[in-house]
């Protein structure tokens, strides 16, 4: 099961060579409304193991928040794109210079859509790191998923399911179908 973590998570760095990775901007739009953070981030240095060497405890801990977002800018970490400001959007960053992580052969940085990949909102990143000479080259995405995701007029997602991340519609176990049974019962009840 542990595997899965490897394969499903949001992949923000996955580099070959020697380096090391100094942070990330991560930028979410929030098709649920919901909390989408608690995502446990996750870092493979220099191959797959269980655990991770660096395994989180959610994504507002990875960038240095807690409770939630908060509407900050500091030097090392912040979120420029505030979620309540914005109607779904969110952009936070975090650069942990004093503390890179180090790899000699390849770097594997990811990070959970919810907790235990249980959401499907759209997730995008730019990756900070240096690297040397030699490198697996870096491919360029197709534009449709570098586009972004826009509202209709009513204020609709206006989702394209081919370039969604991620692809798959999570699998829930019986807690989260419950905790998804209880929320859509409270927003009923409160619309």
């Amino acid at each position: 099961a542990e595997r899965l973590a490897w394969d499903d998570n949001y992949l923000i760095l996955e580099a070959e060579g020697c380096g090391h990775y100094i942070g990330c901007n991560l930028s979410i739009t929030n098709f649920q409304g919901t909390w989408w953070g608690e995502g446990d981030d996750m870092i493979w240095v220099d191959g797959y193991k269980w655990p991770p060497d660096l395994h989180g405890t959610g994504s507002e801990d990875y960038l240095n928040q807690a409770w939630g977002m908060q509407p900050n800018a500091f030097p090392h970490n912040g979120s420029s794109i505030y979620e309540p400001d914005t109607n779904g959007y969110q952009t936070s960053y975090v650069f942990h210079l004093e503390n890179p992580v180090r790899f000699e052969k390849e770097i594997r940085a990811t990070i959970e859509h919810g907790h235990g990949n249980h959401l499907r909102n759209e997730t995008s990143s730019v990756a900070y790191w240096y690297q040397l000479e030699p490198h697996k080259p870096f491919g360029v995405l197709p534009v449709q998923q570098r586009k972004p995701v826009l509202k209709d007029a009513n204020g609709a997602w206006i989702i394209d399911e081919t370039v969604r991340t991620p692809q798959t519609e999570p699998v829930l176990n019986d807690e989260m179908k419950q905790l998804k049974a209880q929320w859509a019962e409270k927003q009923e009840t409160e619309a």
